[in-house]
């Protein structure tokens, strides 16, 4: 049975090359903060601009987790620790170093914590159950890594080049890439669950109808769920406990169809053509029933009703012409979308 210690010797080498290049590694105690090291790098030089000292640029940290192996196998990292590493409050870094048998490492590779990593770390935590909160030590994720991760030399001075080639030249803007890198993955948005109830004159579905065509401008109703989704998981939202549960929806701009009305006086014979907009109550409500579906046909000044089960349409004049009577009209739709 071999006596080597790869932890021991991964972490003697990784210290090595830091002070070859002048980097402070400072290790928690027993690891207990989630990563090997925390890496300070030396302070900035001073630009000839500089006129005030509160705008010196900010010295560089990062954390790094060093894996030592001897063969090429992925090694794994619990997820109390990618935790920590994916923090947007430092770039981190995790290590590879393969010894391949040797008293030194043969081949190094230093994996970014970057934004298609931390979308990984971010979906396998969304897929646990909250109640792993407390054994995220338990469950662990792979750390991958490519041939552009490859240190061009196992020493100091190819461990600062790679380091320095991820973070860029501003401290800041990483940080600011890094947390936007955090809190944008998986797409985050929401979903909000209303009931509406009907009364004793009109039918939940028909309330539901009547907003759909824009004859009642309001929709009053309770809201019975918010989730928050990501990753296309969906979560309840703690915020849902604040909001108010009665809400009153209003839709200013409902969805339609441009089209033609044709009305005529006897089938065949066309009398009038008039371009209209034609509300389906479906392209709003997917889930209404073919038994409470009904039309609005909207031209100026006046709507035409229609209902699935009748072949007569229902005639609304929202406003009047001097001198003309009122209408009465039945008659038959023929539309031609053309938007």
């Amino acid at each position: 049975m071999s006596d080597r210690n790869l932890g021991k010797m991964g972490e003697y080498e990784f210290r090595q090359w830091c002070a070859q290049v002048d980097l402070a590694a400072n290790s928690p105690d027993e690891d207990s903060g989630g990563w090997d090291y925390l890496v300070q790098f030396k302070n900035p030089s001073v630009p000839s601009s500089l006129v005030s000292l509160d705008r010196l640029e900010l010295p560089t940290a990062c954390l790094v987790q060093v894996k030592s192996m001897d063969h090429k196998c992925a090694p794994d990292i619990t997820l109390s620790n990618w935790l920590k590493l994916v923090n947007p409050a430092f770039p981190a870094f995790v290590l590879l170093l393969d010894f391949q048998c040797q008293d030194h490492p043969v081949e190094a590779n230093l994996v970014p914590v970057d934004k298609k990593l931390i979308e990984r770390v971010l979906r396998r935590l969304r897929q646990l159950d909250v109640g792993a909160r407390h054994e995220l030590h338990k469950h662990t994720l792979s750390v991958r890594w490519s041939p552009e991760h490859g240190l061009p030399s196992c020493n100091g001075v190819g461990l600062l080049s790679k380091m320095k080639e991820h973070i860029g030249s501003s401290p800041r803007q990483y940080w600011e890439s890094k947390k936007s890198w955090h809190d944008e993955a998986g797409n985050v948005h929401y979903k909000f669950t209303i009931t509406t109830r009907g009364t004793p004159d009109l039918s939940a579905e028909d309330q539901l109808v009547d907003f759909a065509l824009g004859l009642t401008k309001e929709l009053p109703s309770t809201l019975t769920g918010f989730d928050e989704i990501r990753f296309d998981i969906a979560v309840p939202d703690p915020v849902a406990g604040s909001l108010p549960r009665d809400v009153t929806l209003s839709a200013p701009q409902l969805p339609h169809l441009a089209g033609t009305l044709e009305l005529t006086d006897k089938p065949g014979v066309r009398r009038v053509r008039l371009p209209c907009q034609l509300y389906h109550p479906r392209r709003l409500f997917p889930f209404i029933s073919d038994s409470h579906l009904r039309f609005r046909v909207a031209v100026p000044n006046v709507d035409f009703l229609f209902s699935t089960h009748s072949p007569h349409a229902q005639v609304k004049v929202s406003a009047w012409t001097s001198g003309l009577d009122p209408l009465s009209w039945t008659g038959w739709l023929r539309r031609s979308v053309v938007g």
